[in-house]
C-alpha cells in the first residue's frame, strides 16, 4: 500500500456520470484520485503502480475486462501487496454473490445509488477503521428524521450515522460543543419513536473553501435514556451491523 501523504485511490467505472461523480466527491475530500473507464486501463494502471494505490473502487461490469476478472487476476499476479478493493455493484448482492466477492478479496462494495454520505463513510472507513473498531459503540450509516431543541425551538434535520450511544446529525449551523439538547427520532421498519437527552461532542464547521473527509454537522452522544428504550435500539444497531456491505 501507498505510503505518500495523500491517499491514493483508482476509480474505475465505463459510466462517466458515476465515475466523475466519484472522482468529485474523493477528491473535494483531500483524496488524489486517478481513474480508468474500462476494465483493461485499470488493470494496466494497477500494474504500472505496484503498491501505488492506497485503495481502488472497481465497478464489476466494465468492458475489455470485468471486476471479476481484475479481483481474481489481482490475487494470482499482482507483484506487491494489493490496494483493498471497494467493488461498485447495482445488481450483485445475493449472499452468493457477496460471498464471491469476499472469496476474490473484496473488502465490501458501494451501491450505484450510494450519496456523498455513504461513499464518504466507506472510503473514509477503509482508512480509519483502527478508531472505529476502537469506538467504544460501532455506528451504522443511517439517514433518520430528527428533532431537537435549540434555543429557537425545535429544530429538524437528518442523521447521518447512528450508534447506540449517539449520532452524526447533519447540518450547516450546529449547535455550540457541550450544548445539551433534547432529541426524537424513529427507528424504521418498528417506527418506534426514541427520546433522550444528548450532549454535542464535536462538530464539523461548514466552510465553503476548506476540503474535508466529513459533511458538516454534529456528533452527539446519548446521557439520559430509558432503559428498555436503549434495550432496543442496541438490538437494531447489532442486527443492521450484521448487514454491514463491509468486510475486512
Amino acid at each position: 500500500m501507498a505510503t505518500r501523504g495523500k491517499k491514493r485511490i483508482l476509480v474505475a467505472d465505463d459510466t462517466p456520470p458515476m465515475r466523475i461523480m466519484l472522482e468529485d466527491v474523493l477528491h473535494e475530500a483531500g483524496y488524489e484520485v486517478g481513474t480508468a473507464s474500462d476494465g483493461e486501463e485499470a488493470w494496466n494502471r494497477i500494474m504500472a503502480e505496484p503498491g501505488g494505490w492506497d485503495l481502488i473502487i472497481l465497478d464489476l461490469l466494465m468492458p475489455k475486462m470485468t471486476g471479476f476478472e481484475i479481483l481474481s487476476r489481482l490475487k494470482k499476479e499482482a507483484p506487491a501487496p494489493a490496494a483493498p478493493v471497494l467493488v461498485i455493484t447495482g445488481i450483485f448482492k445475493s449472499e452468493k454473490e457477496i460471498e464471491r466477492l469476499r472469496e476474490l478479496g473484496a473488502i465490501g462494495y458501494l451501491t450505484k445509488t450510494a450519496l456523498v454520505d455513504e461513499i464518504l463513510f466507506r472510503v473514509n472507513r477503509v482508512f480509519y477503521r483502527g478508531s472505529q473498531d476502537a469506538r467504544h459503540y460501532p455506528r451504522i450509516l443511517l439517514a433518520l428524521p430528527v428533532d431537537y431543541a435549540a434555543a429557537e425551538g425545535w429544530m429538524s434535520n437528518y442523521t447521518s450515522t447512528l450508534s447506540a450511544g449517539g449520532c452524526f446529525i447533519r447540518t450547516v449551523d450546529p449547535l455550540p460543543i457541550n450544548r445539551r439538547t433534547e432529541l426524537k427520532f424513529r427507528l424504521p421498519e418498528t417506527d418506534e419513536e426514541i427520546r433522550t437527552t444528548a450532549k454535542v461532542v464535536w462538530v464539523n464547521e461548514y466552510d465553503l473553501h476548506r476540503k474535508k473527509i466529513a459533511l458538516p454537522g454534529m456528533g452527539l452522544a446519548f446521557e439520559l435514556i430509558d432503559p428498555e428504550i436503549q434495550r432496543r435500539l442496541d438490538i437494531f444497531i447489532k442486527d443492521r451491523l450484521k448487514k454491514e456491505p463491509m468486510w475486512f
